[in-house]
């Protein structure tokens, strides 16, 4: 499932539980709005059934031809933050 390399971090790591064979349910766990390259955006957080979130935009048109995420969008990571943003091709 995982390069050799953090199998062997998984291995060492004893405080945490592993998450191999937990069974998740799958929660909205709420709505708001965030920024997203600089517009406000309506999206819904989840936890899906493999114990992530998801962060999905649901302002109406946001994806239609010449919407603001028309062309995608991306996901990254910063510290705690996760940052949406416009992708432009």
């Amino acid at each position: 499932m995982y390069n050799e390399e953090h199998e062997k971090r998984l291995a060492k790591e004893s405080k945490l539980p592993n998450s191999e064979g937990k069974v998740w349910e799958e929660i909205k766990v709420g709505e708001t709005e965030i920024n997203i390259s600089g517009k406000v955006c309506k999206v819904v957080i989840s936890r899906n059934k493999e114990g992530n979130i998801e962060i999905e935009p649901t302002e109406d048109g946001i994806w239609n031809k010449d919407g603001w995420l028309s062309e995608g969008h991306c996901v990254e990571g910063y510290n705690f933050e996760v940052i949406l943003s416009q992708h432009n091709n």
